[in-house]
């Protein structure tokens, strides 16, 4: 979040919109992610999980279910 958004103070209830995130931000996230952990994190849920925390949770989930 801190690269894509450019914005240092994030905490785990962050709202990635209300901090500047788009759509084409978000697809860039859910690249950088799928990249990073090799996996492919469905960008419906990502777009529907808002924060921080809940964006984790559904990379977790996508991590633990391979």
């Amino acid at each position: 979040w801190r690269d894509i958004l450019r914005c240092s103070s994030i905490n785990e209830n962050s709202d990635f919109f209300n901090l500047g995130g788009d759509s084409l931000l978000i697809t860039s996230l859910i690249r950088k992610v799928n990249q990073t952990f090799g996996i492919k994190v469905p960008p419906r849920k990502m777009l529907s999980a808002k924060t921080l925390s809940g964006q984790v949770t559904i990379i977790e989930e996508v991590l633990s279910s391979q």
